[in-house]
């Protein structure tokens, strides 16, 4: 995060996964690096599993609310692609 934060200018825009586990230090390094957070959605793999990802992207400066989106379920109980994970990356065809 530190040298995004020197790459980009006071504009510019971050964005990252990291693991659900890991979501709460990630939080606190955009924090202390003045990074506004814009958006978050959480990844499950399923609609009933917990999520194993979260979707992260910010900004270095500006006040603009949080939007939490809506979470990214990754398969069907049968295993299969749901729709909008293939709306998210067709490569999982």
């Amino acid at each position: 995060i530190r040298a995004a934060a020197s790459l980009l200018d006071s504009t510019g825009h971050f964005a990252c996964i990291v693991g659900a586990a890991r979501v709460a230090d990630m939080l606190t390094a955009l924090h202390d690096l003045s990074f506004n957070l814009l958006r978050m959605r959480f990844v499950h793999p399923f609609h009933a599993a917990p999520a194993v990802w979260v979707l992260l992207e910010a900004r270095r400066t500006g006040q603009t609310p949080l939007q939490v989106e809506a979470p990214l379920i990754l398969h069907e109980p049968d295993g299969t692609p749901t729709a909008a994970s293939l709306e998210f990356c067709p490569f999982l065809r």
